[in-house]
């Protein structure tokens, strides 16, 4: 595997740890509002990196929605394709979940 390869499938196995936790949290969390929001953003990739299995040293940067995080693709042209985009929504839940809660005026 090239470098590029390693660094998708790294970056791949980062944002599906990052969605399920953020998941998780969410779920276990009480008097979040919001909660369905949370879990259903959880799971939609922003932005991430694609790389062609068969072709190692191709590293594309990647940006739109995706559902689920992480896809392989096999196309005829290209080869096994995986696309992997990060779920900034879930981080924006994890911090949402564990920052302490601040009280205005005190």
């Amino acid at each position: 595997m090239s470098g590029s390869q390693i660094f998708v499938v790294v970056f791949a196995a980062v944002s599906i740890g990052v969605s399920l936790v953020a998941r998780w949290h969410v779920s276990k969390i009480s008097g979040l509002k919001g909660k369905p929001f949370w879990i259903a953003g959880s799971l939609v990739g922003f932005g991430g990196f694609t790389t062609s299995l068969s072709l190692p040293g191709d590293l594309y940067i990647s940006f739109g929605l995706q559902i689920p995080v992480v896809m392989l693709l096999t196309k005829a042209s290209a080869g096994t394709v995986i696309k992997a985009m990060f779920p900034f929504i879930a981080v924006v839940a994890l911090a949402k979940c564990h920052w302490p809660k601040i009280t205005p005026g005190i």
